[in-house]
């Protein structure tokens, strides 16, 4: 038996019916020509990938490497190892059952998808025998906990699988073959240590998979016609802070905008009424949710270069909280002021306020470089002093007001705008290293 891996290219074009996605276009199929429609009009920017994917990505490699023999954990950095040694240790107790009993093992294995072909999904890890297949996949987001039963996306990568496996074999697997799937994701803050795990069968894997190919068809006949808002679909949409149909069901219900006869004034008037709170109440978690999503979408539209339409990002006047210039040297000096329990949060070193508001107590007892590191001593003695403060203040996220707001507007150049800057200097590739 040999450890098969066929990892996909992270720069591989995201599609449209994605398994990542299937709760989103299952559910509500009109936002998928929506999302298309606003990428095409640049109301959104065409890739939304961020800092957390990026670190997903990097923790798979890293889990990757480490299943495959590529090198040690002891290799893996330290906050990274920390989170993923929990996961490589129970692939490897997978790994040891189905060596045992003459099965195969999948890392980071490349799917077609059974119901679109053309598209590819990336299975973590899966061990299969001639009794049982499991499955694990590791979600490196802290945000929002994933559970795994009746997931569609490991409901999707799991029926592609079992599709391939069956080819392979030239065989159905049996009906009553049991299917175990594992989601373990170490950095959410209700993780038990151990994986989220659903046992279910090939049987029930294949039926569900009917009901997710039939959405499918639905959804790339909708040409953007029929959408269903709710919290759990609008969570992780492209269009979550533009979308009209969102919109319409959280706000509509409060007041009429387009009623000429509701003017400005005697909206102000009186309070809401009995039903109108009820409303607010009961859709508190949508409406904050909308709220926070539009911001996010305008801003990230503007920053990617998109025209101002009555908003501008200006440069923050408030500083950011303070963030060590040197966490070893920060580390090394709390060792002589703090005990181990007020220097460290768990798993962590304390940060640059909360060891502040610690010290403050006794900042009369403290040494004058000890006042210079942590920013405590009075300007004039710290002007006079080569001492460097332990920590920096970065500048603040830039902000959104309205365009007639103080503040110049930064202006964000868009990807054309960049290769059209003559000053722009690429740098001499040696294509021969590409090859």
């Amino acid at each position: 038996m040999s450890i098969q891996t066929t990892p996909t290219d992270k720069n591989h074009p995201h599609s449209e019916y994605g398994a990542s996605a299937a709760k989103r276009w299952r559910t509500c199929p009109g936002s998928v020509a929506a999302i298309r429609k606003a990428k095409a009009e640049k109301l959104i920017p065409e890739n939304n990938d961020s800092e957390y994917s990026d670190e997903g990505q990097e923790a798979h490699d890293y889990a990757e490497k480490v299943l495959n023999g590529k090198m040690e954990l002891a290799e893996v950095p330290d906050e990274i190892r920390h989170h993923i040694t929990g996961y490589i240790n129970l692939c490897n107790a997978i790994t040891s059952k189905a060596l045992a009993a003459q099965g195969e093992v999948y890392v980071e294995d490349t799917v077609n998808l059974y119901y679109r072909p053309q598209d590819v999904g990336t299975v973590d890890f899966a061990g299969i025998t001639n009794d049982w297949l499991q499955f694990v996949d590791l979600k490196y987001g802290k945000g929002v906990q994933v559970r795994a039963e009746g997931n569609d996306q490991q409901i999707v990568y799991c029926g592609s699988f079992i599709r391939q496996i069956e080819e392979k074999r030239g065989e159905e697997l049996p009906d009553d073959m049991p299917v175990l799937i594992g989601i373990y994701q170490p950095r959410h803050y209700k993780f038990t240590g151990y994986a989220d795990v659903w046992e279910t069968t090939v049987r029930e894997i294949k039926d569900i998979c009917i009901d997710i190919e039939n959405d499918y068809l639905r959804a790339q006949d909708d040409n953007g016609s029929f959408f269903n808002p709710s919290f759990d679909t609008c969570q992780f949409c492209d269009i979550n802070g533009i979308c009209g149909a969102r919109q319409k069901q959280l706000i509509d219900p409060l007041t009429d905008f387009d009623d000429e006869t509701q003017t400005p004034q005697l909206l102000n008037q009186g309070t809401m009424t009995s039903e109108q709170i009820a409303f607010i109440i009961n859709n508190a978690k949508d409406i904050n949710k909308l709220c926070k999503d539009v911001l996010e979408s305008e801003e990230e539209r503007i920053k990617d270069g998109g025209e101002l339409l009555g908003f501008k990002m200006v440069e923050n006047p408030r500083k950011g909280s303070r963030v060590w210039v040197d966490e070893k040297a920060a580390e090394t000096f709390l060792k002589g002021q703090l005990s181990v329990e007020e220097r460290y949060c768990p798993r962590k070193l304390i940060s640059a306020p909360q060891a502040i508001a610690k010290l403050k107590a006794n900042v009369d007892e403290m040494s004058t470089v000890a006042k210079l590191k942590m920013g405590m001593a009075d300007k004039k003695t710290a002007e006079k002093s080569k001492t460097e403060c332990l920590f920096h203040q970065p500048d603040g996220k830039p902000k959104l007001v309205s365009l007639d707001a103080e503040g110049e507007a930064i202006v964000y150049k868009t990807v054309e705008e960049d290769f059209d800057d003559e000053t722009t200097v690429v740098d001499e590739v040696d294509f021969g290293d590409l090859m």
